[in-house]
C-alpha cells in the first residue's frame, strides 16, 4: 500500500450504548508535520488489524511458531477479543471461553476455569511465559494484548509448571502484556457497565531513540461499583509500566505493576453437605436466577500484590541466541470472609444452605529464573532446531495462625431461590504465619527435526521438586516431601499444503506433593506428587 502524508491532526471519540453498559473512549495520534517521502505499509499476516485471532504464538521454550507447526492444538486470541468478550467487571472465563477446550467455572472473585475437564485458576497460568505472576484471584485483564492457549500436558516444552494451589496439566493460559506501539498512543477510556460498575483507564505509548529502539507503555485503571450481580460491589486500582528495548542484536522486555482488588458481597460457589446425599438431597436442584447475589454484608476478599517479569534474547550469530525469562510476584489476601472450604453448603432438595463462615489472611510470593540458548543446524536437508535451557522456582505461603473456621466467626443460613443471610458475621484481627515453601529445579531440552512437508518434535523436562509443610505457630517444618520426574514430549507434523496441518503427539505434565487443607483429620500432610 502506497500512500502520501500532509500535516494534520486526527482526533477521535467514539461511543457506544449497548444493553451491557455505555462506553467512552477518546484518542489523539501524532503523525509527521511536513510532506513525506513515499511510504510502503505492509501489514502482518499474522495478525491483521481487527482480528480475533493470530496465527502465531509463544510455545514455551520452543519460541515464536504457528499454530500449524506445533503438535497441539495451540490457539492465540487478540487484544480485541478481549475487549469484545471480557469486561473490567467480568470474570475472566467470559473471554477464555472463546478457546473451546475451557469450561467456565468461577465468578467475578476467582480465576476458577477448566482446560479439558482439569481445573485450573490464575495460579496455573503465564504471564509473559512466566509461571507463577497470576493469583487466583480476579485477574487484570486491561494491560494485556494477547491471551495464548496450547491444550494438554506440556512440561516439556514449558519447564517447570505452576507451584500454587491448580495444576497446568490441562493445558497452558499465557498472558501477554501490551508493548508499545510504532504509533505514539494516548488513549483515555471510561466504561459503565453491570448495575452502576464506572471504570476509568489510560493507556499511553511512546517509542524513543533514534531508530525507536526504546518503548514504553502505561496502562491504569480506576474501577469502582456494582456489578451485574445485585448488591456484589467491585472496586480496583492498578497501574502496569512495560518497557522494551530492541536492536539487531537482542530484545528485552520489563513489566513491572501494582493491583489492589476489593469484592463486597460476593459468593463462590455451592456445594452438596456429603451427608445428606441419598437422604435429604435426592437431586440437583434446579439453577435459581442468575443475576441473584448470594452475598450479604460482611462477605469480602480483598487482595494486593506486585508483579515484575523480564524476558531477554540476545543473538550470538545468525543461528544461535540466549535467553533469559525471570520474574516476581507478592500477593497479600488481607481480608477473605467466605463460606467454609471457600463455598455455601446445601443441605436438602428444598435448597437450603446451612454452614460456618470463616476468615483467613494468605502471603503468597513466588520467584522465577530461566536461563537458555537456542540455535539451528542444518545436516543436508534436515533443519533441527535445537533449544537447552535450565529453569528454577521458589514459592512461599504464609497462612493464618488463628483461622476463625468453626462457627465462632458467624453462619450462613437461607435458600438458593430466595437469598441468603449472614449471622453474627464479624471481622477479626488475623496473624499469619509461615505454612509452607516449595522449590523446583529443571532443565529441558527439545528438537524440532524438519524435513520438507514433516516435522518431528523431541523433548524431555527433568526436575526435582521439594515441598517443606511448617507449623505456622512455632515456624518448625512438620514434614519434607521430595520428589522427581522426568517428562517426556514426542509428537510427528505433516502440512499436505499451507492451509492444513496433521499431527499427533504425547505429552506429560508434573505437579508437586500437596499440602492437606486444614479441615482434613490429616492436615498438614504432603501428598505425593503426581504425573
Amino acid at each position: 500500500m502506497i500512500n502520501k502524508h500532509k500535516k494534520f491532526l486526527t482526533a477521535a471519540v467514539f461511543c457506544a450504548i449497548a444493553s451491557t453498559g455505555f462506553v467512552l473512549t477518546a484518542s489523539a495520534e501524532e503523525t509527521m508535520t511536513h510532506d513525506l517521502d513515499e511510504v510502503v505499509v505492509e501489514a502482518d499476516k499474522d495478525a491483521l488489524p481487527g482480528s480475533y485471532v493470530k496465527t502465531k504464538g509463544s510455545i514455551g521454550i520452543l519460541g515464536e511458531k504457528s499454530v500449524l507447526d506445533v503438535p497441539f492444538s495451540n490457539m492465540n486470541i487478540t487484544q480485541k477479543t478481549i475487549e469484545t468478550f471480557g469486561g473490567p467487571n467480568q470474570p475472566l472465563q467470559s473471554i477464555l471461553a472463546n478457546n473451546p477446550a475451557v469450561r467456565i467455572q468461577g465468578t467475578t472473585l476467582h480465576n476458577d476455569f477448566s482446560i479439558r475437564g482439569i481445573k485450573g485458576n490464575g495460579t496455573s497460568s503465564y504471564l509473559n511465559g512466566i509461571p507463577g505472576l497470576m493469583t487466583q484471584f480476579a485477574a487484570p485483564t486491561f494491560m494485556i494484548g494477547d491471551i495464548q492457549f496450547i491444550s494438554g500436558p506440556n512440561s516439556g516444552i514449558t519447564g517447570i509448571p505452576s507451584t500454587y494451589e491448580t495444576t497446568a496439566a490441562g493445558g497452558i493460559v499465557n498472558f501477554v502484556s501490551k508493548k508499545a506501539t510504532e504509533a505514539p498512543l494516548t488513549r483515555y477510556r471510561q466504561t459503565f457497565s453491570g448495575k452502576g460498575s464506572f471504570g476509568e483507564y489510560l493507556d499511553v505509548s511512546r517509542r524513543f531513540g533514534k531508530d525507536k529502539e526504546w518503548g514504553v507503555r502505561i496502562n491504569t485503571e480506576l474501577l469502582n461499583g456494582n456489578t451485574a450481580i445485585n448488591s456484589n460491589d467491585m472496586e480496583a486500582q492498578g497501574i502496569f509500566a512495560n518497557i522494551d528495548h530492541r536492536d539487531k542484536k537482542s530484545n528485552t522486555n520489563l513489566l513491572v505493576g501494582y493491583r489492589h482488588l476489593n469484592i463486597e458481597g460476593g459468593a463462590r460457589w455451592f456445594s452438596l453437605k456429603a451427608a445428606a446425599i441419598g437422604k435429604e438431597i435426592t437431586k440437583v436442584p434446579s439453577a435459581p436466577e442468575a443475576s441473584k447475589n448470594y452475598g450479604f454484608d460482611g462477605l469480602a476478599k480483598e487482595s494486593e500484590g506486585y508483579i515484575i517479569a523480564l524476558n531477554h534474547e540476545q543473538k550470538m550469530n545468525a543461528d544461535w541466541k540466549w535467553f533469559l525469562n525471570a520474574g516476581m510476584n507478592s500477593n497479600k489476601l488481607q481480608r477473605n470472609i467466605i463460606g467454609a472450604s471457600s463455598n455455601f453448603v446445601i443441605i436438602n432438595d428444598k435448597g437450603d444452605v446451612s454452614n460456618n463462615l470463616m476468615s483467613t489472611q494468605t502471603v503468597t510470593k513466588n520467584y522465577y529464573a530461566q536461563l537458555g540458548i537456542n540455535g539451528n543446524i542444518k545436516t543436508g536437508e534436515v533443519n533441527h532446531d535445537l533449544t537447552l535451557a535450565f529453569d528454577k522456582a521458589w514459592h512461599s505461603i504464609e497462612g493464618a495462625k488463628n483461622m476463625y473456621n468453626n462457627g465462632n466467626m458467624g453462619s450462613v443460613s437461607g435458600n438458593i431461590y430466595s437469598g441468603l443471610q449472614g449471622n453474627n458475621v464479624w471481622y477479626p484481627s488475623i496473624e499469619t504465619g509461615l505454612s509452607s515453601k516449595d522449590q523446583y529445579w529443571g532443565i529441558s531440552l527439545a528438537d524440532t527435526v524438519k524435513y520438507k512437508k514433516a516435522q518431528l518434535l523431541l523433548g524431555v523436562h527433568k526436575h526435582n521438586a521439594s515441598v517443606d509443610s511448617y507449623n505456622k505457630i512455632t515456624g518448625r517444618v512438620t514434614q519434607t516431601v521430595g520428589s522427581d520426574a522426568l517428562c517426556p514430549t514426542y509428537g510427528f507434523v505433516y502440512q499436505p499444503d499451507e492451509h492444513t496441518s496433521l499431527y499427533a503427539s504425547h505429552s506429560e505434565n508434573f505437579d508437586k506433593g500437596t499440602i492437606v487443607a486444614s479441615k482434613y483429620a490429616n492436615a498438614g500432610e504432603v501428598l505425593n506428587p503426581a504425573k
